[in-house]
């Protein structure tokens, strides 16, 4: 069943429809109360004297382009000329090669194909800022996924509805999707992926000022990343800011403060 069962979804487009009316006014998520302190971000010192911002490894990934090998010459021809149309930031001309690609693969009846290049259209229109028609074209893209039960194509979906949503304040619709690619990814035992969504699951609770749910999350994102990404230290590090971060909303200044401190160790 779909991630997105039961959800308004009328709603969420007129949403994205009331965004592109506005232009370039950005419909960011509330603002919450997070204090502004050493806790949301810092710099770290790398062995050359730079600094490397651990608050990288926080944001959540925009939408990018996806590369599957093709079913026929013409097909990666089209592909090929789609990403150089892309690297050339040509994004409408790109999107109507991924078009062409979905449309042949739809012919064919490789509905994975399709759901891949319906994915690629979808990221090329949320860089020509056209959010509406992008939603239309991810969620196809994830039913397309689920019916051939492909489940590395619905995951990157997901976690592109997640994206979109968030980015027009749909908080709740953004957590339900995260919530699904965790679930897939227990089926397919992917267990080292899991840190970074509930990285970014933890956040969403956090920009709904949840912050009981913000900590759990974030406490499991921690554990994760420990157990199978151990070697990602600004990963860790970006975990714990984070958790610092709900720790003082929760009222426990000690508990934040060990929190930051465990951070700077990493």
């Amino acid at each position: 069943m779909s991630a997105l069962a039961g959800l308004d979804l009328a709603a969420k487009e007129e949403e994205l429809r009331a965004k592109e009316k506005a232009g370039k006014e950005e419909a960011k998520p509330k603002a919450t109360a997070r204090r502004s302190n050493s806790f949301t971000r810092r710099k770290k010192k790398t062995e050359d004297g730079g600094a490397a911002d651990d608050s990288a490894a926080a944001e959540p990934a925009k939408p990018s382009v996806k590369v599957e090998e093709q079913s026929d010459p013409l097909c990666e021809a089209l592909q090929k000329e789609a990403l150089e149309l892309d690297a050339a930031e040509d994004y409408d001309a790109a999107g109507e090669k991924w078009y062409y690609l979905a449309e042949a693969a739809h012919n064919s009846g490789d509905l994975r194909r399709e759901a891949l290049a319906m994915q690629n259209m979808g990221t090329s229109l949320v860089n020509m800022g056209q959010l509406e028609q992008a939603f239309a074209c991810y969620d196809r893209a994830l039913h397309l996924a689920e019916e051939v039960e492909y489940v590395p194509a619905q995951i990157d979906a997901l976690l592109m509805l997640k994206w979109l949503f968030q980015e027009v304040g749909a908080l709740s619709n953004a957590t339900r999707c995260c919530e699904e690619v965790l679930t897939l990814l227990a089926a397919v035992n992917d267990l080292p992926a899991t840190g970074q969504v509930l990285l970014e699951l933890g956040q969403l609770h956090a920009l709904q000022e949840d912050w009981e749910q913000a900590t759990l999350r974030l406490e499991e994102a921690h554990k994760a990343v420990l157990e199978h990404r151990a070697e990602e230290k600004s990963l860790q590090a970006a975990i714990l800011l984070e958790l610092a971060n709900a720790t003082l909303e929760l009222a426990d200044p000690e508990g934040a403060l060990a929190h930051h401190e465990a951070a700077l160790d990493v």
